[in-house]
């Protein structure tokens, strides 16, 4: 009886082992590390070293390996597809680094202003006026809660209405902020409005409802701001311009700004308008029209035709030498240079005559009647952005690929690792 049962148990075993293709003997599909299988008895189970090359059915194995891999590629993918999503709704900017080294200050020429533009440091400007699009994502990350404070309140509505070209609509209890017209540079804002919005991006672009949260993205950064800035004379920034320091973004000062706009770095003169083809040539009215000429500004030809904003960079080749769009024309820029009365603003607007072109210097302060509070506004008035000229950080979605890619790295080097020398067929029973 003995005798068949274990007739029986090898048979089974046997047969266990071959339905799994277990049979023990050496393994035959090509490997980079070849091992053996013991012969004699088949096994009584599926694990152990004589598994080790062809795990399939224990957790760990082949199989499980290939699932947690699998897992761990779905994390990475998860992280990078979060940061496409969180990168989504960020603001971004084209920017132009404006060299270090001393240049002498303009020293004027007719109705130019003299003594301005000595930068020694190096810093960047935005390539262009900061858009009704990028500061609706502005609004739309601060400015949402119907109880906002008033100095959030005032981002889009303040002394003369409403932020150009934005329009603001209350869904499902609070207010989201939209523009058709999202290329074209913003307009009618407060100086405080365009230092809050610097502060915001010196904070992470934080989007949030809580008041003390906003009272910290909103009133420290660049500039310390109160609720209720009710002065004349800009705050002073409170921000390092050695490259890699923070905060990180700032309005230009008048002296960065017509360095930006006038200074030509490749001969080392100044120009009396915005042109890298002819620095002495007043620039031609576009008078509200886009054009591919080389030296055209947007302004009106008469005091009967007013012109238009237009979409920034309407005029592509039309540049700074240092490779900068409607530095002239277009918006008033504001800076955070000024006096006791207000603010200093660069560049014309679309408003002016071709006979007020001289005016295009800091020396024309937007002013409403005979001051300017910081939280006043106009029509005219808009801004661009400078900031620290630094090596840019890697994107979120290039570090995401790089964990990626370091996944893969480290398992290969895992199946390459060479596993521990396994018995020769036949040892077992030289050992026994």
């Amino acid at each position: 009886m003995s005798a068949v049962m274990g007739s029986y148990s090898y048979e089974m075993d046997a047969s266990y082992a071959a339905d799994f293709s277990r049979d023990r003997e050496q393994m035959t599909k090509r490997s980079r590390h070849p091992e053996y299988r013991r012969k004699g008895s088949a096994p009584t189970r599926v694990s152990g070293m004589h598994c080790r090359r062809n795990k399939r059915w224990t957790w760990g194995s082949g199989r499980g390996a290939r699932m947690a891999n699998l897992r761990a590629f779905a994390g990475c993918l998860a992280v990078a597809i979060a940061a496409m999503a969180s990168d989504a709704f960020a603001v971004t900017f084209s920017w132009s680094t404006i060299t270090a080294g001393s240049n002498a200050a303009y020293s004027g020429n007719g109705n130019f202003p003299s003594g301005v533009g000595s930068v020694s440091y190096g810093y960047r400007m935005s390539d262009y006026e900061t858009t009704r699009a990028q500061y609706v994502d502005f609004l739309n990350a601060v400015a949402t809660s119907t109880s906002a404070p008033g100095y959030v309140q005032a981002l889009y509505t303040g002394t003369a209405g409403t932020v150009s070209g934005v329009t603001r609509t209350l869904v499902g209890g609070a207010y989201q902020y939209s523009s058709t017209t999202g290329s074209l540079p913003v307009g009618n804002l407060s100086w405080t409005a365009a230092a809050r919005f610097v502060n915001w991006l010196n904070n992470g672009e934080v989007s949030t409802t809580n008041t003390a949260t906003l009272d910290t993205v909103l009133n420290s950064g660049a500039y310390t701001l109160t609720t209720s800035n009710t002065g004349m004379a800009p705050v002073a920034r409170s921000v390092s311009t050695t490259p890699g320091s923070t905060p990180k973004y700032w309005l230009p000062s008048a002296d960065e700004w017509y360095k930006a706009a006038f200074y030509d770095p490749n001969n080392t003169t100044w120009n009396n308008y915005q042109t890298n083809v002819s620095g002495t040539v007043p620039p031609t009215a576009a008078n509200g029209i886009a054009s591919s000429g080389t030296n055209v500004a947007n302004y009106r030809t008469s005091g009967s035709i007013v012109s238009q904003a237009l979409p920034v960079g309407s005029f592509p080749n039309t540049k700074s030498p240092y490779g900068l769009y409607d530095m002239l024309g277009n918006v008033t820029e504001m800076t955070d240079t000024g006096n006791g009365t207000g603010w200093y603003s660069v560049s014309g607007n679309y408003n002016i005559t071709a006979a007020n072109i001289p005016g295009w210097s800091i020396t024309n302060q937007g002013r409403i009647g005979s001051v300017v509070y910081l939280t006043q506004q106009s029509i005219t008035n808009g801004f661009r952005v400078a900031g620290v000229a630094a090596v840019p950080e890697p994107e979120t979605i290039t570090l995401a690929a790089f964990g990626i890619v370091g996944l893969c790295g480290a398992n290969w080097l895992k199946r390459r690792r060479k596993p521990a020398a396994l018995p020769a067929p036949g040892d077992e029973a030289l050992a026994a």
